[in-house]
């Protein structure tokens, strides 16, 4: 999955740590939501209200139904009873006030950003939602890697391609420096989002056999007027070799399609390679990557 592969790429011995040797951070009983479960919410409130979308094209007007009423409301709080409480009879009153908080962000978040940018830009229909997407990528020596995980919406557009989108609720990364920035250098780690969106368009283009559309729906900032939810390559360079402008950057699968999947290649063939040790990252890379690692003590740094 992405979640495995990405460790592996900042990091390999803390994907030892995680995939290997299986050690997780310890963790304590959860009595207020936090982060992950804010999203799982999201991801589950949104699959609810998209789910009777799905095959539907030009959706506008079956959008603005959604923005109606208390049907939002009502979505976000089935999730929060099934995801989060485990109780699909809770009501708002079993609540505690951070679960509330919650409910009226997550609410806020679907009402005023999400349904309104799919109102705005409205040239898809809904294929998939939360579904589970996997394809076998072939290593140098013929063994095989089952590559994969749960995309949250594919949307067929009304140009003909597959648009894969990520549902997430932190701040913004939508930009990367090459392909190569994914793999190397000192801004990799910052990059799980935009690989995890890269490998399910892989997925797609190989499975479908359409071109995919990269897609990264950011919950806080897709109701900015100016916010796009592509993917941008600054590094991106025009047949001179110039840089192009930013707006004439934005990834679609095939195009890079080569050059992902070599590099990828790549780090797969360096990860099953049994001569090569799990090797902590490089000691320049230590201040970016090292900051927040659960396994900063037990690797010595």
């Amino acid at each position: 999955s992405p979640k495995a592969i990405s460790p592996y790429i900042v990091c390999p011995l803390k994907f030892y740590f995680t995939s290997i040797a299986r050690i997780r951070a310890t963790e304590e009983l959860a009595d207020e939501i936090d982060n992950p479960m804010f999203g799982t919410i999201l991801h589950k409130a949104t699959e609810i209200l998209y789910t009777p979308l799905k095959g539907i094209a030009n959706n506008a007007e079956h959008l603005k139904q959604l923005l109606k009423g208390k049907r939002i409301e009502q979505a976000v709080e089935q999730a929060i009873n099934e995801e989060f409480l485990n109780n699909k009879d809770a009501s708002t009153e079993d609540y505690t006030g951070n679960m509330v908080l919650v409910k009226n962000i997550v609410s806020k978040y679907i009402r005023q950003s999400i349904i309104p940018y799919d109102i705005a830009h409205n040239d898809f229909a809904v294929m998939e939602l939360e579904k589970r997407i996997s394809d076998k990528f072939k290593l140098d020596d013929n063994r095989e890697v089952l590559i994969g995980g749960y995309a949250d919406r594919i949307d067929s557009l009304d140009d003909g391609n597959i648009r894969v989108v990520d549902y997430k609720t932190g701040s913004p990364h939508l930009s990367m420096d090459g392909i190569i920035s994914l793999f190397e250098g000192q801004d990799r780690s910052r990059y799980g989002n935009i690989l995890q969106t890269m490998i399910y368009s892989m997925v797609l283009n190989h499975t479908r056999q359409r071109n995919v559309y990269p897609a990264l729906y950011y919950a806080r900032n897709i109701g900015n007027e100016d916010f796009s939810p592509r993917l941008i390559d600054k590094g991106a360079k025009d047949d001179s070799g110039k840089r192009k402008k930013a707006d004439n950057c934005e990834v679609d699968y095939a195009t890079y399609a080569e050059e992902f999947e070599q590099n990828l290649n790549d780090k797969l063939n360096e990860l099953f390679n049994f001569e090569l040790p799990f090797r902590r990252c490089d000691e320049q890379e230590a201040e970016n990557i090292c900051k927040y690692c659960d396994f900063k003590t037990l690797c010595k740094r």
